[in-house]
């Protein structure tokens, strides 16, 4: 396995255990749902973007030129930092939040 499949599968796995974690928060922070929602939709778009780039694939044409998604790479890269990044702000909100009301 390379060095790039091996960091790949590794950012994979984590993006998929912040979803269970969503998951999981969307049954368990009812005041918060809607937040977990849209931030696993989003970690879900990201991955989505991926599994979509890996099975379009790329292909040199006749002409020689390399056919593939290309805008499928930014939009996956945008849309999982921004449900990561909805994630680890709704964690440090709800430690402030639990340690200003002791």
């Amino acid at each position: 396995m390379g060095t790039v499949t091996a960091v790949f599968l590794a950012a994979a796995i984590a993006v998929l255990s912040l979803m269970a974690f969503c998951a999981w928060m969307i049954v368990h922070d009812k005041a918060h749902r809607v937040w977990w929602i849209v931030s696993a939709t989003l970690l879900g778009f990201g991955i989505a973007c991926f599994i979509a780039l890996s099975l379009i694939g790329a292909y040199v044409d006749d002409e020689g030129i390399l056919r593939e998604p290309f805008a499928l790479i930014p939009i996956g890269y945008l849309l999982s930092f921004a449900g990561v990044l909805g994630v680890l702000l709704r964690i440090v909100l709800n430690r402030l939040q639990s340690n200003a009301s002791k």
